[in-house]
């Protein structure tokens, strides 16, 4: 994309419209001097920027990447409930695992694994902390 720089007739600034990509490509190849010209224009609106790519928009709206996932993936309706203040990201962001999660996740850690660390989890205490918890009572 080519910025336009000089002045149209009657002193009105024209306007481009960069994409994300667009602009990052543009200050990758941009010399320090170039890069200051594509700040000014970008903060007096003579560059306007559209589809600012998720790198670009998180220090600016300071979003968790882990939020911006969540949104990338509902649907037209929970982004309208969300839009118009109906509920919360957080609602969509913490749900419990899903069935075929939880077995992908078993399958990739093997079930003797799974298994040894629920048996751990779910042994009857041992004598010595009976013992600690009745003294401490």
């Amino acid at each position: 994309m080519k910025l336009i720089t000089d002045l149209p007739p009657f002193g009105k600034p024209t306007q481009a419209w960069v994409t994300g990509v667009e602009l990052r490509r543009m200050l990758k190849k941009a010399s320090t001097t170039r890069t200051a010209v594509i700040d000014h224009d970008l903060c007096t609106g003579r560059i306007a920027l559209i589809g600012m790519t998720g790198a670009q928009a998180g220090p600016i709206t300071k979003v968790p990447r882990g939020y911006r996932c969540t949104m990338a993936s509902l649907s037209p309706l929970e982004l309208a409930d969300l839009r118009y203040g109906w509920g919360r990201i957080s609602t969509y962001h913490n749900k419990k695992p899903t069935d075929a999660a939880i077995a992908r996740f078993i399958k990739r850690a093997g079930a003797d694994r799974v298994l040894a660390v629920l048996d751990e989890y779910t042994r009857p205490p041992a004598e010595t902390d009976v013992a600690i918890a009745t003294t401490v009572a």
